[in-house]
């Protein structure tokens, strides 16, 4: 959040345990733009920030690998 955003975007996940996570940037054709997060987590809500001023306006898809479980969310930044 927030999403869209002309600036830093927060990503915020639980995880139920400690866990290893990755946070990975990708633009829209799916290039690997880069690794934001690569590290272990504790138990409870971890975040991570994107800054957004760093990249071109667009949309984006951030990939969280937390143990075992992946998932994609869309971002645009304006």
């Amino acid at each position: 959040f927030p999403n869209p955003s002309a600036g830093d975007v927060t990503v915020r996940f639980n995880a139920p345990k400690p866990a290893h996570a990755q946070v990975v940037l990708f633009d829209v054709t799916g290039k690997q733009v880069e690794i934001l997060y690569d590290n272990n987590v504790s138990k409870g809500y971890n975040f991570v920030t994107l800054q957004g001023d760093k990249y071109s306006n667009g949309a984006y898809f951030i990939k969280l690998e937390l143990g075992e479980n992946t998932t994609y969310t869309k971002i645009l930044l304006q």
